[in-house]
């Protein structure tokens, strides 16, 4: 169930995304991307796209068309902590966050969760499965602030 385009070789590896503050090189990159995705994704990425021209064209969007003013960076407090990309830093490669780890140093047990939490194994083989996968992740975590844009991937 990967609507990211990720390598199914990489399952539970991180791969760092740069934040590219150079607009030239983040459309040249996108063309590329776009190039190598299936025909119908490239139709539905066009029209977004000329959605967010027409909405630029008519006054802008984003923190600007909601009201809100963008954070300075110094009230990212969590961000800095993290080992992501920082606002003005310049990325030129990128990459998996940690080379691939032989089966045999896998950990065997599953970390330990709080008493309320309890691991479950999720059957891909398994339609409805699936389905309440997809229903989970679709309806509660991919959502952006505003409440405007939901990722929808298909359940395949």
């Amino acid at each position: 169930m990967s609507g990211t385009g990720s390598n199914n070789n990489n399952k539970g590896k991180g791969v760092a995304r740069p934040a590219v503050n150079n607009p030239a090189l983040t459309a040249q990159r996108f063309e590329q991307e776009l190039a190598n995705a299936p025909p119908d994704v490239q139709d539905k990425l066009r029209a977004l796209l000329q959605q967010m021209a027409l909405s630029n064209a008519a006054g802008g969007a984003g923190a600007a068309s909601s009201g809100k003013e963008p954070k300075s960076m110094e009230e990212h407090k969590f961000w800095k902590t993290q080992p992501v990309v920082k606002h003005d830093e310049v990325v030129e490669e990128d990459g998996p966050i940690e080379a691939d780890v032989p089966l045999d140093q896998v950990r065997a047990t599953p970390y330990p969760l709080p008493k309320e939490f309890e691991w479950t194994l999720v059957n891909v083989e398994d339609d409805k499965e699936i389905k309440e996968l997809y229903e989970l992740l679709t309806l509660n975590y991919v959502e952006d602030d505003d409440a405007m844009f939901r990722f929808d991937y298909s359940a395949e």
